[in-house]
């Protein structure tokens, strides 16, 4: 991709706009919710805080942030909650085709919620 810019604020917004997203923090990574890992739930975790996230075995989760010390922040597909849960409960899921079939139905389920918002 080649952009031309006619001024120097306009070059850095772009840069800004097309960089993955950083954390000032080096034990933590960050992603896009367009290109997050997936994770399913192997074991279920209860959560003992408020911003964790309970997992049933089978649940996907969004990963939007990876901590260095195991702990994963992420989306559950279901219901849309968020929060944090250990990376030792959860597999990664590495096949694309796993992989999009789970952002469709992700994709449905939030249509469907906006419809039914709508009629309300």
């Amino acid at each position: 991709m080649l952009l031309s810019c006619n001024s120097e604020s306009d070059k850095e917004r772009w840069i800004e706009a097309l960089s993955a997203p950083k954390s000032e923090d080096p034990d933590e990574t960050l992603y896009e919710c367009w290109d997050c890992p997936q994770v399913t739930a192997i074991h279920p975790y209860i959560s003992s805080q408020p911003d964790e996230l309970p997992l049933a075995r089978g649940d996907i989760v969004n990963v939007t942030r990876k901590m260095a010390d195991g702990w994963y922040h992420g989306e559950r597909i279901r219901d849309g909650e968020t929060g944090w849960f250990p990376a030792n409960y959860t597999a990664e899921i590495a096949n694309p085709h796993v992989r999009a079939r789970n952002l469709k139905q992700r994709y449905r389920l939030l249509a469907l919620s906006e419809n039914y918002l709508k009629s309300k």
